[in-house]
């Protein structure tokens, strides 16, 4: 799934003014995070710079099942920015189960990389 994939989705979800570019940077957000936090655990990831509308063809590092991360992460933080504290809080949990699963996924199909060496 494409960048402009991912947002045409979000955008079917929800109608909203965000722009490509904001949500292009929210997407960047979110996979810096789970580069930091996460993958490094399990595999190389090079940690990348999306801009909208260069890099709209880019393919997002998390495919089908789990793709919905991406979808939860950029709707909490349209809730947050427009102030709707309760639709953020809904968002929020709803990504942290799916980060979960998608945690658990990639515990029993990949070995850490040992970075002692």
């Amino acid at each position: 799934m494409s960048i402009e994939q991912v947002i045409e989705r979000l955008d079917s979800i929800r109608r909203n003014n965000f722009s490509k570019e904001e949500k292009t940077a929210w997407i960047a957000e979110l996979e810096q995070r789970l580069r930091a936090e996460l993958w490094q655990r399990y595999f190389e990831v090079e940690d990348r710079f999306l801009r909208y509308p260069e890099d709209k063809d880019a393919q997002i590092y998390i495919e089908t099942p789990f793709h919905k991360l991406y979808l939860l992460y950029l709707l909490a933080q349209m809730d947050f920015y427009k102030g709707n504290l309760s639709g953020y809080n809904v968002c929020v949990r709803a990504y942290n189960m799916e980060l979960q699963s998608y945690m658990s996924y990639l515990a029993r199909s990949y070995r850490a990389i040992d970075r002692e060496k």
